[in-house]
């Protein structure tokens, strides 16, 4: 971990290897070497760290997590979802994991299930009520639902909030 503090990020990855090699039933070491691997993005070999982890320890949210992302970087993505889904499960209040909600919000709606992905889309709302995009994306996933009044509110809302915004106007 001083290695990867210090910037030599090749012999924090040669040393957390060594570390998870000596030590396999140590799932924070092969947790902390998929984090390496995935900030060098080395997916494929992140994405083996992380199932170690998450088989070891099946309640570590964070690790459900990068192992759905690692899967997301590798185009991955209906694999992608239950790891996504699991992290929000385990931890469905913890805000360092919001960009998990995010992507499982994103990642539902681009697979065809936007029922599932409404509620979450309508959660990052409220939790992020001026991230444009989030508010964007609610409008949409409410469309799609069919629920044309509420999409028509989001984007005059959004309108009224964003008024410069190249996303909400035509020129």
């Amino acid at each position: 971990m001083l290695a990867s503090a210090t910037g030599r990020t090749r012999m924090a990855r040669e040393q957390m290897t060594q570390a998870a090699d000596l030590a396999a039933e140590v799932p924070e070491f092969h947790f902390q070497l998929g984090c390496l691997l995935a900030h060098a993005r080395h997916y494929p070999d992140a994405l083996l760290s992380f199932q170690a982890t998450t088989a070891a320890r099946p309640d570590m949210a964070e690790a459900w997590y990068f192992q759905g992302i690692s899967l997301l970087r590798m185009h991955r993505d209906l694999e992608a979802l239950p790891a996504l889904r699991r992290a929000h499960a385990l931890a469905p209040e913890n805000l360092k994991l919001l960009d998990a909600l995010a992507e499982l919000a994103e990642l539902g709606f681009r697979a065809g299930f936007p029922a599932d992905a409404l509620p979450l889309w309508r959660r990052l709302a409220d939790l992020r009520p001026d991230d444009l995009h989030t508010v964007l994306k609610r409008g949409e996933c409410e469309s799609r639902m069919g629920l044309f009044e509420r999409a028509t509110e989001i984007y005059q809302q959004a309108l009224r909030s964003h008024p410069d915004s190249a996303e909400l106007t035509w020129r």
